[in-house]
Formats: C-alpha cells, sequence, structure tokens
C-alpha cells in the first residue's frame, strides 16, 4: 500500500515555473510537499521542498540535498521514484513519483485494525521497499 500523503495547505506555490506548478498541497513533518504537474512529462509528481527554517542551516540544506540524491539512485515498485532535484531563488525541492490512494494512517484511522491479509500485504511491501533501499546501502536493515 503505497503512501500519497494527507491534504492540508502548505503554501508552497509555485517552485521552478518551467516544470511545476501547484495543484494540490499538503504537510510532511520537516519538509513541504504537494501534488504538482510536471510539465516536461505531463503526469502527476509529489514535490518535496525544504521547510524555510532550515533554509539558513547549511547542515540541513545538504543533508536535504543528499537525502533527494540517494533516493534517485533507488529504483523499485515499492520506493517512490525521484525525477527531479531543483532550486528556485533559495529555495530547494525535488520532484518524485506521485502515487495516488489512502494513506496508512488514514485506512487505519478509518477501519480500525486491518484484517491480517492485509496487513501482511503492506509489512511484505514495506520490506520489499526497505530491501530495495538496503541494496543502494543507505539504510541498515537488521
Amino acid at each position: 500500500m503505497r503512501d500519497a500523503g494527507t491534504q492540508s495547505s502548505c503554501g508552497a506555490g509555485r517552485v521552478d515555473d518551467k516544470r511545476l506548478a501547484l495543484r494540490q498541497p499538503w504537510n510532511a513533518p520537516n519538509d513541504c510537499v504537494g501534488s504538482q504537474d510536471y510539465r516536461d512529462l505531463h503526469c502527476p509528481v509529489t514535490l518535496k521542498v525544504i521547510s524555510e527554517k532550515y533554509l539558513g542551516d547549511e547542515s540541513a540544506r545538504l543533508r536535504f540535498l543528499r537525502e533527494a540524491r540517494a533516493a534517485a539512485s533507488v529504483r523499485h515498485t515499492n520506493v517512490a521514484s525521484v525525477f527531479h532535484l531543483g532550486r528556485t531563488g533559495d529555495k530547494y525541492f525535488y520532484a518524485m513519483e506521485f502515487v495516488d490512494g489512502e494513506t496508512l494512517e488514514n485506512l487505519i484511522r478509518r477501519s480500525g485494525r486491518l484484517e491480517s491479509k492485509l496487513a501482511l500485504e503492506v509489512a511484505t511491501q514495506v520490506a520489499a521497499g526497505l530491501a530495495a533501499i538496503q541494496e543502494q546501502k543507505l539504510v541498515h536493515v537488521l
């Protein structure tokens, strides 16, 4: 079960007018993430923008760039692909595959405890994605 995020407003506006136009934003814990249309490819993407509170922190900015580059190196059906890393003014962002659907958090809130078969399916997909990330030496799974 791949996750698209929960909707609310983060005020990202337009980022890199040549490529992306805001359609439907939502918040992430540290960064702004929103659904975008990738104009060159005519498909929706998820846009992650470094939070303004971290723009003055050089180590946070470098971590964000490393995260984007590392994520772009992974190709797996259970890991969202990164298509573009960009900068507009002092804002850094990256565009990745948009996955439409309900978040696992919302599903559990709406339905309560998951049936064993669905829980196993979700866990299997998460494990497959983590294994792909581990193969790139981006995380260490014990």
